[in-house]
């Protein structure tokens, strides 16, 4: 696993607000322990809920223009795991096999649809 691969864990859904605030969908529990996002390219300034203030997002307009931008961070950046745990992140790519091993694929993506 590669620990500076990129994790997404929100995405910019769109402007909140005239003072450049965005509106955020959160793939996590809790985004206030990281400060940077993109490899330095935002910087989080404050967060309530899942709005967020960024230093480089000035006004609505600029918010606005980075709807449906991910917010990433490099793996090595995540929490550690407990024994048992993994990050839904770290099993794309790995092989599938059925209960008696015979090969099925490989995982492209794990969803979420809420009630399931």
């Amino acid at each position: 696993m590669d620990p500076r691969r990129p994790v997404t864990l929100a995405a910019i859904a769109g402007a909140h607000g005239v003072g450049g605030e965005v509106k955020l969908k959160l793939f996590t529990d809790d985004l206030s322990g990281y400060k940077s996002f993109n490899d330095g390219a935002l910087t989080l300034k404050s967060l309530r809920g899942n709005i967020a203030c960024f230093a480089e997002i000035p006004d609505r307009t600029a918010a606005e223009r980075l709807r449906g931008t991910a917010l990433t961070v490099p793996r090595d950046q995540l929490p550690p795991l407990d024994e048992g745990e993994y990050y839904h992140a770290d099993l794309i790519g790995l092989p599938a096999v059925s209960t008696d091993g015979a090969a099925l694929g490989h995982v492209a993506a794990v969803e979420n649809f809420g009630a399931g």
